[in-house]
């Protein structure tokens, strides 16, 4: 697994949530029944009213509540050199990218910052809002020591709520314009937030060093709670999964979370081992993938292989195993599950060129493979992982970072391709992942 790389899912759009609740008391009468509550919700441009009465036999009474929501943050010209550490799409059109950048930073360093996308990559803006991305963290470590509220990557459940996280972990409810510290009373000077992704109305999270009553500190654990919402700023955290590491390997842990429609992936350890879980989405029954599937072939990554779920069906699985690195180039074994993990049979490889970085599915047929060196590499299956063309090379030089693929539909996949010193380009395929261009 590329440690420097994060699989960013589509999410289920999901109801926005409020900043502001406001009730007032129409009238109360004597006289023959009835008791109505009148609920006006305003998002931007329009509003939405419902009304539920009651009756008795004594008094009329009507109670407005009306809900503002906030706008969506405004933004300005991206920086040239910003530099993405991850992204999260909500919608075919809307996404977010955090990353860091220097044109135009006060500060010494480098200034974080968050950008968000309305037309699928064509054009990013910079969430300006309080200054909070001019010359601090997003959110400062408050800290005396350890990672108090210091994040690094986003995972945006829709266009107004999301996260923010690694090592600590935030939530937004006004698009990203404010963020507050979330599971506080979890966290320690060592807890590390690895991975956070939403699937259906369930937030999946990976930790080591997480402060729970019955947990070693010692431990990856895999948890989930309901997603974060007005009402919902201090969820009951349901534990998964728990696995005790060496304490001084704590920090080289990782762990990577694959949200999908329709189910659940979850890889995560260490060079001394490494495991998977599989589960539907929203449901906290996983399964633990036992046999690594690249056991049949000289598999030479350290950790679990790259996995995806076919975006059609909760049970089919693929495998992305690499071995025989050369300069630049890897075998690309492709192994697939119809069991949730339970048997695996190879379909078939990819081609050669560049070491490889993900792989995603939507349909149980159409596979992507992504890969680097000298170059970016893209390679599509339409036939489940048997036969592979190439359906995107280039950028020599290669990249440094590469996020993807990932599709946002049966028709459109991204990835994410950057190198420092040159600006990100986001590849954009509108055939199912047959053909990639800039967006």
């Amino acid at each position: 697994m590329n440690i420097g790389w994060r699989f960013s899912r589509l999410k289920n759009s999901v109801v926005a949530s409020f900043v502001g609740v406001a009730l007032s008391l129409v009238a109360a009468s004597c006289g023959s029944a009835k008791t109505s509550v009148t609920a006006t919700t305003k998002a931007n441009a329009g509003t939405t009213t419902s009304t539920t009465s009651a009756s008795n036999t004594s008094s009329t009474t009507e109670v407005s509540t009306t809900t503002t929501l906030p706008p969506i943050p405004s933004t300005v010209a991206a920086p040239s050199d910003f530099a993405p550490h991850n992204f999260s799409f909500v919608s075919t059109t809307t996404g977010f990218m955090f990353g860091s950048y220097k044109s135009g930073c006060s500060s010494s360093s480098s200034c974080s910052g968050l950008l968000r996308t309305s037309n699928t990559g064509q054009s990013w803006g910079l969430i300006h809002s309080h200054g909070i991305y001019d010359a601090t963290p997003l959110l400062a470590n408050t800290s005396a020591s350890g990672t108090g509220t210091a994040v690094s990557k986003v995972s945006f459940i829709s266009p107004l709520t999301g996260y923010a996280f690694d090592p600590g972990l935030a939530f937004t409810i006004d698009g990203g314009a404010n963020f507050s510290p979330l599971l506080s009373s979890f966290t320690t000077d060592t807890t590390r937030f690895l991975d956070v992704e939403v699937a259906g109305s369930t937030t999946y999270f990976a930790a080591v060093g997480l402060n729970f009553n019955g947990v070693s500190p010692n431990s990856i654990v895999i948890g989930s709670f309901s997603n974060i919402s007005l009402t919902n700023v201090s969820p009951s955290i349901k534990i998964i999964s728990t696995n005790s590491v060496n304490p001084q390997a704590l920090s080289s842990e990782v762990a990577t979370i694959r949200a999908y429609p329709f189910g659940v992936a979850v890889e995560f350890g260490s060079g001394s081992f490494s495991t998977a879980l599989v589960a539907p989405a929203g449901s906290s029954n996983f399964s633990a993938i036992t046999a690594n599937p690249c056991s049949q072939v000289q598999y030479s990554l350290p950790n679990f292989p790259p996995l995806a779920i076919a975006g059609t069906s909760p049970i089919t699985l693929y495998a992305l195993c690499a071995s025989n690195p050369g300069a630049g180039s890897s075998e690309k074994t492709i192994f697939s599950s119809t069991n949730m993990g339970a048997t695996w049979s190879q379909s078939g490889s990819a081609p050669n060129g560049g070491q490889p970085v993900g792989i995603d599915a939507f349909a149980p047929s159409s596979v992507v493979v992504s890969a680097t060196s000298g170059a970016t590499f893209l390679y599509t299956s339409s036939d489940g992982g048997k036969t592979f063309k190439t359906a995107f090379s280039g950028f020599p030089g290669g990249s440094e970072y590469l996020y993807g693929p990932y599709f946002l539909s049966s028709s459109l996949a991204a990835v994410l391709s950057y190198s420092s010193g040159s600006p990100f380009s986001f590849l954009v395929s509108t055939n199912g992942g047959a053909s990639f261009s800039p967006a």
